[in-house]
């Protein structure tokens, strides 16, 4: 097996925005876009004061709290760019398994032959490419960005997948949460500081479902990355009585401005607490996905960075050695 201290092959994460939307503040976003559709369709409704962060977060976490795990089968659509800058564009079944607020597992696969992993943890996210001989790239969540770390050609990372599927409770306290309404009164909008920028949830008024979330960047407060969340279904839960909460069962995640995608449909959603969908630990380990893979180059991609992902790069240990 060789480890690679850098993807030499040039693995470029899809380029960042040819159309950008600049958003000095919240007060941008009311006036609505051509993204979303905010500011489209019937005449404004004023809704007057938009409730406060502390009141939209109480109503929001109602439905997430009910859903501290999940586990989902899956038909996936994949766009994105492999480490030769090419298109690719693939379609699967596979599972989601989710333990909030930090662990996910996505696998798509064909012919019960899995062709993809992506995941991460509460350190590292991950992404096996398993055809062939098989390859998988690991990195930190804490370089992400830095000039010491290699991008991947994902539309989204694994940690930016779970904040986009809307499923997670919003922190009760945070600095600098806000909330507005779009210009047409739509949507009630929330907006709070995420892992890399500020994130910004448009909710149905209604039942303060998420219908878009966007990820913006801390700086320059362009949009990274955004998710359009469809078909809310309910998500079954075992030995629980009353209603089951809901979730959306269609993600379809996006860049504005670029070709790369990832949609999610999820036809059957549960807590993974039903006999044959339960929830393993190892889904969440890289090292037991890499034991069980056996991929036959690992890249580090932040092994330039004083923490890498791992720590053994290098070493010549169990076989281990640079690409």
């Amino acid at each position: 097996m060789r480890i690679s201290q850098k993807n030499t092959g040039g693995i470029q994460r899809l380029a960042r925005l040819f159309s950008i939307i600049f958003l000095v503040g919240l007060g941008s976003v009311i006036t609505g876009c051509a993204t979303d559709g905010v500011g489209a369709g019937p005449a404004p409704v004023d809704r007057g004061t938009a409730p406060s962060y502390a009141e939209v977060v109480q109503e929001y976490n109602r439905r997430t709290e009910r859903i501290p795990r999940l586990w989902a089968s899956a038909v996936v659509r994949l766009r994105y760019a492999d480490e030769d800058g090419n298109l690719r564009d693939e379609q699967g079944e596979g599972h989601v398994q989710l333990l909030a607020p930090d662990r996910l597992a996505l696998s798509v696969g064909k012919l019960s032959q899995t062709l993809f992993w992506l995941g991460c943890d509460s350190e590292r996210f991950w992404w096996f490419e398993l055809e062939d001989a098989g390859r998988a790239f690991v990195g930190r969540h804490a370089n992400l960005g830095s000039a010491c770390a290699e991008p991947v050609g994902l539309p989204a990372y694994p940690r930016d997948v779970i904040e986009l599927m809307g499923v997670t409770s919003l922190p009760v306290r945070t600095t600098g949460g806000r909330t507005g309404w779009t210009r047409d009164g739509k949507y009630l909008v929330i907006e709070r500081p995420g892992h890399t920028g500020f994130v910004q949830s448009f909710l149905d008024p209604e039942n303060h479902q998420p219908v878009w979330i966007k990820i913006l960047d801390a700086h320059t407060r362009q949009i990274i990355v955004m998710s359009k969340l469809e078909d809310y279904a309910p998500v079954e839960l075992r030995n629980v009585g009353g209603f089951f909460p809901y979730a959306a069962s269609r993600v379809t995640i996006t860049q504005p401005g670029q070709e790369g995608e990832l949609r999610i449909s999820l036809p059957v959603m549960t807590d993974g607490r039903r006999r044959g969908d339960q929830i393993p630990g190892a889904a969440f380990s890289f090292e037991s996905l890499r034991q069980a893979h056996r991929p036959a180059e690992v890249v580090v991609l932040d092994a330039a960075c004083p923490q890498p992902a791992l720590a053994d790069v290098g070493s010549g240990v169990d076989g281990w050695r640079e690409r």
